[in-house]
Order: C-alpha cells, then sequence, then structure tokens
C-alpha cells in the first residue's frame, strides 16, 4: 500500500509540476533491490538513488522554488549513483492494482478516519 500512495503522489505532483520522467530517491530503503524496482515499476519512472544526505531537504527546497516560480535558483548537481528502470510487464499488472487501491482509498477514507479517532 505505501509503495501505491507514493504512486498517487507522483500524480498529483505531476498535475502541478508537469510531467515527472524520473524520481530521484533517497535514506535507507534504497538499499533494498525488491522495493526500488517495485517503486520503478508502479510509477513506471526511473529511479535515481542519491546518496547525499540532504537530498530530500534539497527536493523539498526546489519544489518550492518551483512552485514559486523562482526561476533564477540553479539546481545543484549531484553524483547520480544508480538507476533502476520500470519494467513494462510489471508496469502495467500495478497500474490494474492502482486503479483498485483508489477506488477503495476513496470509499473507505472516511471509515479510516472513524477508526483511526478511536483507537
Amino acid at each position: 500500500g505505501y509503495l501505491l500512495c507514493v504512486e498517487r503522489c507522483t500524480q498529483h505532483a505531476g498535475d502541478g509540476f508537469g510531467a515527472i520522467s524520473k524520481i530521484h530517491i533517497s535514506g535507507g530503503f534504497t538499499t533494498s533491490d525488491v522495493w526500488t524496482q517495485m517503486l520503478a515499476d508502479i510509477t513506471g519512472k526511473e529511479l535515481v538513488i542519491m546518496q547525499e544526505g540532504d537530498a530530500s531537504a534539497i527536493g523539498a527546497v526546489l519544489l518550492a522554488l518551483r512552485a514559486l516560480d523562482i526561476a533564477a535558483f540553479a539546481a545543484p548537481k549531484y553524483d547520480e549513483q544508480r538507476s533502476i528502470l520500470p519494467q513494462d510487464e510489471n508496469h502495467e499488472v500495478y497500474g490494474r492494482s492502482f486503479g483498485l487501491f483508489k477506488r477503495l482509498y476513496y470509499d473507505l477514507r472516511d471509515t479510516m478516519h472513524w477508526v483511526s479517532e478511536r483507537s
């Protein structure tokens, strides 16, 4: 479910910022070949693993600058450590699952909030 939520966020970000061709990732989960391949397959995007300790913070700053339409800022250049490419056949399968996920998410969100308030 978590990676399907990431895909949902990626789609929303694409709506606001334009088409996304690759996703830069960092952090502990990047050491898992299974998780990173699944994310590439679900999103259908190339993943680029960044090893800089501040990669997530830099990404947040870049998104904020883009949202504010500040074009004078030059994005920092980092060494791209490794890329993971999506497998088309897996992307098609996950695409069907994603449609079901979105339907269940919207159908159950009020119930899940209700359960969460009582936990």
